[in-house]
């Protein structure tokens, strides 16, 4: 499942990512990692700082310049969530159906149902 929310305000989502810390606390070890040919050709490698990203979500990139028209409200990004349907991680935890589990990678586990 998809589900897909417009992130409204930087100081919203740089309060939400940091306070929550919900990604930490899900793959502490391999969390905050930038990745992609995006990240790439932004100048974005290693680990992800708060500093930065903060940065990121009021539209700053990393040399300087800045995105988004002057004159129009400037939406931070969008926040996409991929998870399991419920049946799939009961069939998975109650029905101990290893190929679900084995096909779900160590950050997202499913722990809650």
């Amino acid at each position: 499942m998809l589900s897909i929310a417009n992130v409204r305000s930087p100081s919203a989502a740089a309060s939400y990512f940091a306070d929550d810390n919900y990604y930490a606390r899900v793959d502490a070890d391999r969390s905050g990692q930038w990745v992609g040919e995006g990240a790439k050709s932004l100048g974005l490698s290693g680990r992800v700082e708060t500093k930065q990203f903060d940065a990121l979500l009021r539209g700053e990139l990393p040399d300087g310049s800045s995105v988004g028209n002057p004159g129009q409200a400037h939406r931070p990004g969008t926040d996409l969530t991929f998870s399991l349907p419920k049946s799939w991680s009961l069939l998975a935890l109650v029905g101990k159906d290893e190929r679900i589990v084995a096909a779900c990678p160590p950050s997202a586990p499913m722990t809650q149902i």
